[in-house]
């Protein structure tokens, strides 16, 4: 397939997500932001803490590159919702991406295709479908190893609660989010989950930092996302 092509079909993409979540009433898809920036890594182990939604999750994600273009990611954590009668909530889930396109001087943005699923239990039983795209630019800082990469990630999904009423719904989130590198190994991510009320009835926004670490003696050519 031509670049001009695979560029057509990632704007198209690209587009009508955007269109979605501009469109559509805004309703909760996951508990927590997904901190996933547009690149496809070697190996990356990411330590995050949110708040928001009536819960505060901490979150680890482990991920890893099986491709040039394409990673594997798992989810696990622990949430404490708000309120007297309420359980600590087990988190996991996982996470499937693929580069659609990556920035060059004809189309400057990264994009990566997200889809996966999610779960939490405790107080019930709530299950998220996910899929999106995460799109954004790595921006060096001259004269430094230190980059930061602006991105956003809307994602629509199919959503299953269980527990007082079963319930499911169709939902569209979006984040919106920052990954600043302070090394080759070690970066620092900002991200702010925006949606509506979902099926576990929590609306409401939630934003979360996290610290990602990529291990030394991973990064070669064949791990990293060639020109598409």
């Amino acid at each position: 397939m031509s670049h001009r092509n695979v560029r057509l079909r990632s704007i198209a993409t690209v587009s009508a997500m955007l269109l979605a979540v501009s469109a559509a009433p805004a309703a909760a898809q996951t508990m927590y932001p997904s901190f996933q920036q547009p690149r496809v890594v070697p190996r990356e182990f990411n330590f995050a803490v949110a708040d928001g939604r009536g819960i505060t999750p901490i979150v680890f994600q482990w991920r890893e590159g099986t491709t040039a273009r394409t990673q594997l990611s798992l989810d696990a954590g622990l949430a404490d919702p708000e309120g007297p009668d309420t359980d600590v909530m087990l988190l996991v889930g996982g996470q499937y991406g693929i580069m659609l396109a990556q920035a060059r001087s004809d189309f400057p943005l990264d994009v990566l295709f997200t889809a996966g699923a999610f779960g939490a239990f405790g107080n019930g039983t709530y299950v998220a479908v996910p899929v999106g795209v995460s799109v954004g630019h790595r921006f060096p800082l001259e004269g430094t190893s230190m980059a930061i990469t602006p991105y956003i990630h809307p994602r629509l999904a199919l959503e299953f609660a269980s527990g007082a009423g079963d319930n499911s719904d169709i939902a569209i989130g979006f984040d919106i989010g920052g990954s600043l590198e302070l090394t080759p190994q070690l970066s620092l991510r900002v991200s702010a989950l925006f949606g509506g009320e979902g099926v576990r009835g929590n609306d409401g926004d939630a934003i979360g930092i996290s610290l990602a670490w990529q291990p030394r003696g991973l990064r070669s050519a064949s791990a990293s996302p060639r020109p598409l």
